[in-house]
């Protein structure tokens, strides 16, 4: 970009300002990193008691059994020394308010030989195998006092009534007739109770489940009635069910979402709203009966992640804020952390960062969070003048990189990590109204960027942030800190 085009700043710093404050639109925000290693299928679960969002499985061959916990600035790698569940993907997981802990059931095994049947909480600390099959009135012939072998079914809290609903799912290792699942089941904190009804929605994998807490009802949206859904795209499922309690009753066949499998569908902190995004691009909120689209400032990619599947997510219900996690797209399997959340009537979904980058030296201040590279400037300046920016701490050493130099409006004290908007019309903290791409030869983790100042007036004294982020093909994106410049004057 030219002197001559960043002279339009001035403008679309105004521009950015009228976004900003106008109703209804959605943003995505990128911010930090965290340690998160690669996981495609991990499971995520809102712990209320401690308020932290757990994960635990996922598809990686190289790491143990590893559970982690979300405390709305990282991932902590909280694993006990011994007794945690074997390796599993596509289980699910859901708060048990009863027992206050965290409940695990089913799920496939990494080889895919074995499906699992097994219940687990977590308490923050351990965790515990609950065997309720072992349980008074359990010897056959009664019926099973566990839902059968399972992997890819849904699970969510119903709060009004203190129960874990879990629906469907399948079991690839079964007989051809009890591949899929259509049974619905109910934790109560201390066993399983199948709920038999009339009627109840197809059999299928990859479906989600969401509470809404205004009409006290478990919402089911979509999934495949197909044990391999990739290869057969015409078995995805459009529809949406609620439950509550005695029954399943429709809500819409087709609904207004396109078909998708591994999806996240949540509460949102909103009273009655729901949210949807997964195998699409859109996101998109129930009301009720009512879909709509979230309306955004800028049209895709550049306000939501890609159209993944599989992904791990949870509620936090004290930030207010859907977690995400992992999932796949394409052949690839990514280790961002998202998060969607409401704020000033807007809707947001925040990148927080990938989880695979390496762990930097200490930080230069507490509030700029490791795995993120060091943005430094060499003084004050003056229009007309070149500013110069170091990238120092970054990791790749060799080969070239394209940085993204942002430039906007201070929100916020310039040694702190901030939220980073990706997109070139997007507002938000630092102001972010465009991104100036540079192609740089990092030299020994230090990366040198510089941008001619334009000479306009207008734009003395005026606090303006630059934050500086990277694209690292083989990772993710690097994000740096932000920094204050203010323009002196001729």
């Amino acid at each position: 970009m030219s002197a001559h085009e960043l002279g339009a700043l001035p403008i679309l710093l105004c521009a950015a300002c009228t976004l900003a404050q106008t109703p209804g639109l959605g943003a995505w925000d990128l911010r930090w990193c965290s340690a998160m290693p690669i996981y495609d299928s991990v499971a995520l679960a809102y712990d209320e008691t401690r308020d932290r969002v757990v994960a635990f499985g996922g598809n990686h061959q190289l790491e143990p059994a590893r559970t982690w916990e979300w405390d709305g600035i990282a991932w902590l790698d909280v694993t006990p020394t011994s007794g945690s569940p074997p390796k599993r993907l596509a289980h699910a997981m859901a708060y048990d308010p009863v027992s206050q802990a965290v409940l695990l059931f089913g799920g496939l095994s990494l080889d895919l030989a074995t499906t699992y049947a097994d219940t687990w909480e977590w308490n923050g600390i351990r965790w515990l195998q609950r065997h309720p099959e072992q349980g008074p009135g359990c010897s056959p012939p009664q019926p099973p006092c566990v839902p059968h072998a399972r992997h890819a079914h849904a699970m969510v809290t119903d709060h009004a009534r203190s129960r874990i609903v879990l629906f469907g799912g399948g079991n690839r290792n079964a007989p051809p007739s009890q591949v899929l699942k259509r049974d619905t089941w109910e934790w109560d904190g201390i066993r399983w109770r199948e709920v038999v009804v009339l009627a109840p929605p197809g059999p299928r994998i990859s479906h989600a489940l969401a509470y809404d807490g205004l009409r006290r009802r478990v919402v089911l949206f979509g999934g495949a009635e197909t044990i391999d859904p990739p290869a057969n795209p015409n078995q995805w499922l459009r529809d949406a069910w609620e439950w509550d309690g005695t029954g399943w009753t429709q809500i819409c066949s087709p609904c207004t979402p396109s078909a998708r499998y591994g999806h996240v569908f949540s509460e949102t902190g909103i009273p009655g709203r729901l949210v949807l995004f997964g195998n699409s691009l859109e996101t998109l909120e129930l009301d009720g009966s009512t879909w709509g689209t979230v309306p955004t400032a800028c049209p895709p990619p550049w306000y939501s992640p890609p159209p993944l599947i599989h992904l791990g997510y949870a509620f936090d219900r004290r930030r207010g804020k859907v977690v995400a996690f992992g999932g796949k797209w394409g052949n690839s399997v990514y280790a961002d952390t998202w998060e969607y959340h409401r704020h000033d009537e807007s809707r947001h979904w925040d990148y927080v960062g990938c989880g695979h980058c390496q762990p930097l030296p200490p930080p230069p201040s507490p509030d700029q969070r490791r795995c993120a590279a060091w943005l430094t400037s060499n003084g004050s300046y003056r229009l007309g003048e070149t500013l110069v920016l170091r990238v120092r701490n970054h990791n790749i050493t060799t080969g070239t990189t394209w940085f993204l130099l942002s430039v906007g409006l201070c929100a916020r004290s310039s040694g702190e990590v901030i939220r980073w908007d990706v997109g070139v019309c997007i507002p938000g903290a630092p102001g972010n109204l465009f991104l100036i791409p540079q192609l740089v030869v990092p030299i020994s983790g230090d990366a040198m960027l510089t941008q001619v100042i334009p000479e306009e007036p207008s734009i003395i004294g005026v606090p303006i942030c630059v934050q500086a982020g990277s694209h690292e093909v083989t990772t993710c994106f690097r994000l740096s800190n932000a920094i204050r410049v203010t323009i002196a004057g001729l």
